[in-house]
């Protein structure tokens, strides 16, 4: 898959955002903006926050964690 044309690194994506992939797309015409919704709505992702809980314990065996 790596060589299809809309296929992008995603590791590079959540590195750099989405200025890299801006002119990967120019080529598709219409679809170019469908395309960066969706790796926009991706990249959001990690503007979310998430409930994190430490477990701790000397208690607390590996199978409870």
């Amino acid at each position: 898959m790596a060589d299809a044309p809309c296929w992008i690194n995603v590791t590079q994506l959540f590195r750099e955002g989405l200025k890299p992939f801006f002119t990967s797309f120019t080529d598709y015409g219409d679809k170019a903006s469908t395309y960066l919704d969706c790796l926009n709505t991706l990249f959001q992702i990690t503007q979310r926050e998430f409930n994190m809980e430490k477990i701790t314990g000397s208690d607390k065996s590996v199978d409870e964690v």
